[in-house]
């Protein structure tokens, strides 16, 4: 008898350890199960968010909820829009970008082919935009491409020089600056790591035989280079200014040494050609916290400062980047998740949905298409 009260009583005891351990798990994430690859899936997605889009871009209806439509996501589309072959789309976007976004006033040589960061019926121009300019030229010189357009490629090599008039050097420090204010005709004196797409300048630049983007692209890669944080991934800020006042201070940091993923997989994803062996460990460090993986991290050590979940941002990016690096194993990975917020976010948009949308739909065609 007593031999069976004390089984009893260890089933007991060894039930409510169980149920504990799978109280903590549920609340830590222990037991997420990764979504299965399904190709049928993933395509299903690429085609509903394909077809939302090309609603959205139809009906002009691309603003954010503050009203103005930001070129990031234009030009993200438009890209989309080229890898689909999607030539309504594409032209209806091209339009939007020759009428709102390209600077073509002839009073002001300073602005010509520069690119604005966002834009709003009634408001006048503020400002350009660097990752904008990037964004609005791989579109062009893709669907030149797919739609035999060269007109369309001698544009995307238009706004690349204008680009390169962003270049200069502070503190001996090569980068491209952030912007060009169009009130105060003056640049910023910051950049940040996003506002650099050496693979696109290394591949116009070789294209069109054009030494200066060549040599901006070398100079891009070795920014990126000079951007990688200890724990591998990229750190955002470059500020030489910094130097006068810390001269041991790096002048490429991340605010409190933050690192962002998605931000870091967006920088890769545009020089994976140049630097595989930069856009690898950023691959690597987001799939080993699957499927936990968040979006914040100290660049020092890869701790998280705080825990917030990755979004479709993330994963998009990480997914494109698996492409360009060929890492099929990774796109089965990670191709279910953005397939699910995809279908998630067809069926109920939410916000910024532009932004979203141009994120999703250019990561699903990179996968189906390449790049």
């Amino acid at each position: 008898m007593q031999r069976l009260t004390t089984i009893v009583f260890a089933c007991v005891t060894l039930l409510m350890t169980l149920t504990l351990l799978a109280v903590m798990a549920h609340r830590q994430g222990w037991l997420d199960v990764p979504p299965a690859y399904d190709a049928a899936r993933v395509a299903q997605a690429r085609q509903a968010i394909h077809h939302l889009a090309a609603q959205w871009v139809q009906k002009d209806a691309l603003a954010r909820a503050d009203g103005w439509t930001y070129t990031v996501d234009v030009g993200e589309l438009l890209i989309a829009a080229a890898l689909a072959r999607d030539a309504d789309t594409y032209q209806h976007l091209r339009a939007f970008c020759l009428a709102h976004l390209i600077q073509n006033d002839p009073s002001r040589p300073d602005t010509r082919d520069m690119v604005l960061w966002r834009y709003q019926p009634g408001s006048p121009p503020d400002a350009s935009g660097t990752t904008e300019a990037l964004r609005v030229a791989r579109g062009l010189w893709y669907g030149g491409a797919r739609f035999h357009r060269p007109q369309d490629r001698d544009l995307a090599h238009q706004i690349l020089r204008a680009y390169l008039r962003h270049q200069t050097v502070e503190q001996g420090v090569w980068l491209i600056r952030n912007y060009y204010n169009f009130g105060t005709h003056a640049f910023a004196t910051n950049s940040f790591t996003i506002d650099y797409d050496p693979d696109l300048l290394a591949e116009v630049g070789r294209a069109t035989g054009d030494a200066d983007l060549l040599q901006a692209a070398t100079k891009s890669y070795a920014v990126v280079r000079s951007a990688v944080a200890p724990c591998g991934l990229i750190y955002d800020v470059i500020q030489p200014e910094v130097t006068t006042i810390i001269p041991d201070m790096p002048p490429v940091f991340g605010p409190n040494d933050i690192v962002q993923i998605s931000n870091s997989a967006s920088i890769v994803e545009h020089a994976a050609q140049g630097l595989p062996g930069v856009a690898r460990p950023v691959l690597t460090f987001a799939l080993r916290r699957l499927p936990d993986l968040h979006l914040f991290f100290l660049g020092r050590s890869g701790a998280e400062p705080f825990r917030r979940p990755c979004g479709p941002e993330g994963y998009t990016a990480l997914l494109r980047l698996a492409v360009h690096l060929g890492d099929q194993a990774a796109v089965r990975r990670l191709a279910p998740y953005v397939a699910d917020q995809a279908l998630a976010f067809a069926a109920h948009p939410y916000a910024p949905k532009p932004f979203l949308i141009s994120e999703l739909w250019l990561a699903l065609e990179v996968v189906s298409h390449g790049h």
